[in-house]
């Protein structure tokens, strides 16, 4: 979060940081109406909810795409849905304040002194909600600090990225939410049982911010192609795969590397060149429909180091891909306890090479895989993550 909004409703404005303009939906006036003594249906219908975040933009997070999915259902559903953040982006607010979501932004801050000037500001609104959603550890000390009394009975903590020092600030919400069983028996176990949170996978099938997946055209992509999708960081362990290449091509020499993100990581680039593999490489930059590539893929990969879930392999899955990634955090949740991939240890360049040939070089495998990537997805819809989430909305003490 970041910056300092000022209390408009949805009007043109000006963003001089970035030059550029988009509408906003602002401050206390965007949310009127909400809070004041209605009852609430006690099953968790009609509620006022607020989701916080650091960030709403359309560039690929995922979290963030989980986050807007899930409210989006919600306020089908009929919960009226505020989404707060520090900025977001044209697309992204248009497509949130078309599916009746408001939003406000300008809001938390990187030094102490703009996180506290921003809890003042909304500390009434934070309080008016009767759910108070966060998903970051900056979004959970703003919270808390705009309404105490707020945070500590009616908020739910995501945790997206539970390998962060400080995630654990967010055992102190009034709820929390893992997105597996791994980082559910880590939270029981730092708190020593005080905290016992819920597990929900994200829903990614069914969602309204992408077309449906029988609308995605595949793009011609060179054969046989290997596509990984996520950021370039180490954690989701392109080093690893870019090492594994290395293997790959002598074995396979027509085998082609897509990577698909944000080229924000010139490192991971220049170890493509370093390991020689750069010439059967391509960094391809953010994509707004990454499934595109997906659907076209031989085999989807995603070698992380950790991995609170990984949506990306939800979204192969519904394009029918066959998968290989490594088992660790949510994975393998995420492909039904391996049943649709393969799994390979976590940084390990040989387990991995080894796996990529043997699905490269055996068409009735990729079938086979193909397969079973698309059965069972009925757990990962936006609309079950919805439900769920209705149901621990349910056990938290709502405004009266």
């Amino acid at each position: 979060m970041a910056g300092g909004g000022a209390e408009t409703t949805r009007a043109e404005h000006h963003e001089t940081g970035d030059r550029r303009s988009t509408r906003r939906v602002r401050g206390p006036r965007a949310v009127r109406g909400v809070g004041g003594g209605t009852a609430r249906d006690p099953a968790g219908a009609n509620l006022h909810v607020a989701h916080l975040t650091n960030s709403l933009r359309w560039d690929g997070t995922g979290h963030t795409n989980s986050t807007v999915d899930l409210a989006m259902e919600q306020a089908a559903l009929g919960h009226h849905v505020t989404m707060m953040c520090g900025n977001t982006d044209a697309r992204m607010l248009d497509l949130m304040t078309s599916h009746g979501l408001r939003v406000v932004d300008g809001l938390g801050g990187a030094s102490p002194g703009e996180l506290i000037r921003s809890a003042r500001r909304c500390a009434h609104l934070i309080d008016s909600f009767d759910v108070v959603h966060v998903h970051t550890v900056r979004a959970s000390l703003l919270a808390l600090l705009a309404s105490p009394r707020a945070y500590l009975r009616r908020s739910v903590a995501t945790l997206h990225n539970p390998h962060q020092r400080s995630a654990a600030f967010m055992y102190t919400a009034a709820r929390v939410v893992t997105l597996n069983r791994d980082d559910q028996r880590r939270v029981r176990n730092v708190t020593l049982g005080l905290r016992r949170p819920a597990v929900i996978n994200n829903g990614l099938i069914g969602g309204r911010r992408l077309s449906t997946v029988d609308q995605v055209t595949p793009l011609p992509l060179r054969s046989p192609a290997i596509v990984f999708t996520g950021a370039l960081h180490r954690r989701k362990g392109l080093d690893v795969l870019l090492g594994a290449m290395r293997v790959v091509t002598k074995a396979v020499p027509t085998a082609h590397l897509y990577v698909v993100g944000n080229r924000d990581n010139p490192a991971m680039e220049q170890l493509a060149t370093a390991l020689g593999v750069a010439a059967a490489t391509t960094f391809t930059g953010f994509s707004n429909d990454p499934r595109e590539y997906m659907k076209a893929a031989t085999v989807f990969v995603l070698p992380s180091r950790v991995e609170g879930f990984g949506n990306v392999l939800i979204e192969a899955r519904s394009c029918g891909t066959a998968i290989v990634a490594s088992g660790v955090g949510g994975i393998p949740e995420a492909l039904s306890g391996g049943r649709a991939g393969f799994l390979v240890p976590p940084a390990d360049e040989k387990a991995l090479a080894d796996s990529l040939i043997r699905v490269l070089t055996d068409d009735a495998l990729v079938t086979e895989l193909r397969n079973a990537s698309s059965q069972n997805l009925d757990d990962f819809t936006v609309a079950g993550a919805a439900r769920a989430y209705t149901r621990v909305y349910a056990s938290l003490a709502l405004k009266p």
